[in-house]
């Protein structure tokens, strides 16, 4: 049981030790420009909303030494069920993907 909870809580904290949020990556933009980080969350949000606009209609965004954003695209399928048997259909679905450039401007070393 002292395992487990260990595990529990090492697993949780892994998770919130990479991640940030939004309102947390506008403190740190905000922090850096000349901005509120009220004015950086609106950049953010207007940015996520332009990059699925530009997808939609263009396919893909290169962002120069960093990386490209562009949709992945699945064909729908029959599978089986393997708890059931049933054959069922898995809706075709883009994915959006982002791949970082190999070589670029930042450092991560």
């Amino acid at each position: 049981m002292k395992n487990l909870l260990l595990t529990a809580l090492l697993f949780g904290l892994s998770f919130s030790a990479y991640a940030i949020e939004d309102k947390e990556m506008a403190e740190r933009i905000a922090a850096d420009v000349d901005l509120s980080a009220e004015q950086v969350e609106k950049v953010l949000e207007s940015f996520k909303r332009e990059v699925i606009a530009t997808l939609k209609n263009d396919g893909e965004i290169r962002m120069n030494g960093m990386g490209k954003f562009f949709l992945q695209h699945t064909d729908g399928a029959e599978r089986i069920d393997p708890r059931s048997g049933e054959t069922i259909y898995i809706p075709a679905k883009n994915y959006l993907r982002f791949r970082a450039f190999a070589t670029g401007n930042a450092n991560f070393n």
